[in-house]
């Protein structure tokens, strides 16, 4: 999705709230961003692709929160 922001698409599509449930097939950080910012603030993110084990994400944690 280089032409398109996903997450910016997702939110347009859905009024701004985003979606109900992400699913994230690939298990990169950046994906997983991805999903987690494109879901509504009480949406699900569910992680099916396999991470490695050394995988980290680097975010503030008040964006667990709140937006």
């Amino acid at each position: 999705a280089k032409e398109l922001d996903p997450v910016a698409t997702i939110q347009d599509l859905t009024d701004g709230n985003g979606a109900d449930v992400v699913i994230d097939a690939v298990g990169r950080p950046e994906t997983w961003k991805q999903a987690f910012y494109a879901r509504d603030l009480a949406g699900t993110v569910v992680l099916v692709g396999v991470p490695t084990p050394d995988m980290t994400l680097e975010m503030p944690l008040i964006d667990f929160f709140s937006r």
